[in-house]
């Protein structure tokens, strides 16, 4: 029950802050410092404080537990999105796993674009 309230709490978080479901892959890739397809917790911490999402540290990591179940191997876009916003996976990603909006703007392009309205969301 606690993780279905988890999950439902992170989505709301999303959608106040203003962020639609197809912008979800671009902060994915700004945050992938490795470059590896997948966040580790570190990255996966950064981007929730970074999008000022309003989660505490404890409620992050329970988030990151949902998609890493000891393996070590993290967190990926797809997984994320299909767990989150299961009934927009296909509106993001289409049925070969490629995301059908890629906008031409680039991962850091977009992250830095979002500063002033972070900003403001920590206000």
């Amino acid at each position: 029950r606690d993780r279905i309230l988890l999950v439902k709490k992170l989505r709301n978080r999303f959608e106040l802050s203003g962020f639609a479901v197809c912008d979800i892959p671009n902060p994915f890739k700004a945050f992938d410092n490795d470059k590896s397809g997948t966040l580790d917790f570190a990255e996966f911490h950064d981007m929730v404080q970074q999008l000022a999402l309003g989660l505490t540290h404890e409620r992050i990591n329970e988030l990151f537990e949902i998609f890493d179940d000891n393996s070590g191997s993290g967190m990926d876009c797809k997984a994320f999105v299909h767990t989150f916003f299961p009934d927009s996976y296909h509106f993001v990603f289409d049925e070969n796993g490629l995301r059908r909006h890629n906008d031409q703007s680039t991962a850091v392009g977009w992250l830095k674009s979002m500063a002033p309205a972070r900003s403001m969301l920590s206000v």
